[in-house]
């Protein structure tokens, strides 16, 4: 998965009625950003936008950066290995305002370990971290391979912090992570960070009394989740997990959730064999909501970048509405789950900007509930 960002503004333009689809439109937010990969609120008007290299700035409620970095960890942060690497998400604590934690992942420099550490806000200025204030909570290990580190942070409705893990890289998981139980690559975390001295394992994971897994881990068999979301509403899980050669997937979720889920990789990729054999004939495996072919050609489809549920207030045509897109076609499409339980899927954008000026890899939240998207490649946001 490439890894090149624009932050953009996302503004839903349509004259349809509620119960038809719309087509979106973009809207230039702000520019100027050098390989954004994440965008996060902290319950006011900021927009927090994480730089891959190891930055943290603000942008304000018209798209103005903040000269001065909020957080700058680069001498920490590993960037090589083909774009996959780096300062990859943020989030902050649901009582950020009281506790001033938030929460960054990053690949280590030194080895490509997983890292994710709680930091705080400075004491005395709400646009700067406390750079010091590091406290690590997980260091994975990382296989030599440079990709799938994952790298998305989402706190639950149930207030636990929850940490997308990758397969630890290369192709078709040669490691096996993503089924081993005894390992964390390949699998979604839950942890209580509502500690000063770490985490606890949340007593309700549905692994904890099993010695056979690792408490931490919520639900495995996944690939490389780029960029799973809460509904804000209802609290349904939505992923995004990017395919291997052919099929990206979207798996949902409903709310309420115990976890234990077996995603399927690398035994199946989306609903499709890949080695069915790593997984028992009696494995349980969720499929995906909606899965797509990859369609070739240097603007195709290829790698999934998951989205949100649109809870906005600005277009009431969206609302309810999973929104998503392909990092290399520029294609957005929306997931609406049916009074029966079935979901449909539509394409509600393609070309909606220049051909070649867009590599979507991320899509944040403000605290009213709009959307943005990012270009990585072309440092906007739209």
């Amino acid at each position: 998965m490439k890894f090149y960002l624009t932050a953009i503004i996302f503004c839903f333009i349509s004259l349809k009625s509620f119960s038809q689809t719309p087509q979106i439109e973009l809207k230039l937010f702000s520019s100027g950003w050098t390989s954004p990969i994440d965008i996060k609120n902290c319950g006011d008007s900021r927009l927090f936008i994480v730089q891959q290299k190891g930055y943290v700035y603000i942008c304000d409620s018209l798209g103005i950066k903040n000269p001065i970095a909020f957080l700058d960890i680069s001498a920490k942060t590993a960037t090589d290995a083909g774009g996959e690497r780096g300062m990859l998400g943020i989030v902050f604590h649901p009582d950020y305002f009281n506790n001033g934690h938030f929460f960054v992942y990053y690949t280590k420099k030194s080895n490509g370990d997983l890292i994710v550490a709680r930091y705080n806000v400075d004491s005395t200025n709400k646009n700067l971290a406390d750079p010091n204030s590091e406290l690590i909570l997980l260091q994975v290990p990382h296989p030599t391979y440079g990709n799938h580190n994952g790298g998305c942070l989402q706190f639950g409705p149930d207030g636990y912090l929850y940490t997308g893990m990758g397969d630890g890289g290369s192709g078709g998981d040669p490691n096996e992570n993503a089924q081993n139980p005894q390992k964390y690559l390949g699998k979604l975390l839950r942890i209580d960070v509502n500690s000063e001295t770490g985490y606890v394992v949340p007593p309700d994971n549905p692994f904890i009394n099993d010695p056979s897994f690792l408490p931490e881990i919520w639900t495995y068999g996944m690939r490389n989740p780029w960029r799973f979301s809460f509904d804000k509403i209802t609290g349904d899980l939505w992923v995004g997990d990017v395919g291997q050669n052919t099929w990206e997937e979207v798996d949902y979720v409903e709310a309420p959730d115990s976890g234990g889920q077996n995603y399927g990789w690398d035994c199946y990729e989306a609903t499709h064999d890949y080695e069915p054999l790593n997984c028992n004939a009696s494995d349980s495996v969720l499929w995906p909501v909606f899965e797509y072919k990859h369609n070739g050609g240097s603007n195709g489809d290829c790698s999934i970048t998951g989205g949100y549920v649109y809870r906005g207030s600005q277009y009431a045509n969206m609302y309810g509405k999973y929104i998503f897109a392909d990092y290399c076609s520029g294609i957005f499409r929306c997931i609406v789950k049916n009074n029966d339980g079935t979901f449909t899927t539509t394409n509600v954008g393609d070309e909606l900007i220049t051909q070649d000026e867009f590599d979507f890899s991320t899509f944040g939240v403000s605290n009213t509930g709009e959307l943005y998207v990012a270009d990585i490649s072309h440092g906007k946001i739209y």
